[in-house]
């Protein structure tokens, strides 16, 4: 088990390396002249690996932990010049939770999630691969709500959260309309009593098209 985490943790560690090179080679190229986003509408879709975390709870002993899970979702955007767009995403799943109380073996339960998120992210500069093909590093901070649907054991966990995030990456666009986009993100969620906020970390890819 340990030997799966230990690789879990490598992978995550090379895909947030991967992102923070790619931010960075695609921030020292050359611009761009025109990018051609300004006054673009954009729909796509998303899905987002998150990785799980924990916390104890307030006036307990217990533990309360997410797992590792994938969500998916759409969303659409509005770019107010080539470099700024505001964008909102809805996004469903389900995730397993559990609770470690002492004296008593773990309780497990899952718990139908759903997500909404406002976002604004910054198109740093843009560099021309061919004729049809960009691209651009990006960094991106939101707000939105998390809620969570679950009774594992004595805990029950239904309840609507404010969250927030941060993330970075890097956006492809492909004949000016298409675009695929990679981001690393960090989103807090601050859960009823819990001592902590908890951070759920992963890779979020969007395909999409503008208008």
């Amino acid at each position: 088990m340990s030997c799966v985490f230990e690789a879990d943790t490598r992978l995550r560690r090379v895909v947030a390396v991967g992102l923070l090179g790619l931010f960075v080679a695609s921030a020292s190229a050359a611009p761009a002249d025109d990018a051609g986003r300004a006054g673009k509408i954009e729909l796509f879709a998303t899905g987002q690996w998150m990785d799980g975390d924990s916390s104890d709870l307030e006036d307990s002993d217990a533990e309360l932990s997410l797992d590792d899970r994938l969500q998916g979702g759409v969303g659409a955007g509005y770019n107010i010049t080539d470099r700024l767009n505001v964008n909102t995403l809805v996004y469903i799943g389900s995730v397993d939770v559990s609770a470690t109380e002492p004296d008593t073996d773990t309780r497990r339960g899952e718990s139908d999630l759903l997500g909404w998120d406002v976002n604004a992210e910054y198109n740093i500069i843009d560099w021309d691969l061919t004729s049809i093909v960009s691209l651009s590093p990006v960094v991106t901070a939101g707000v939105g709500l998390i809620a969570f649907d679950a009774k594992p054991g004595t805990i029950k966990l239904d309840e609507t959260d404010l969250t927030y995030n941060l993330g970075l990456g890097a956006r492809a666009e492909f004949g000016r309309n298409t675009f695929v986009k990679a981001l690393y993100k960090s989103t807090w969620a601050n859960l009823e009593d819990t001592e902590d906020s908890l951070r759920l970390d992963g890779l979020t890819l969007q395909i999409g098209q503008m208008f």
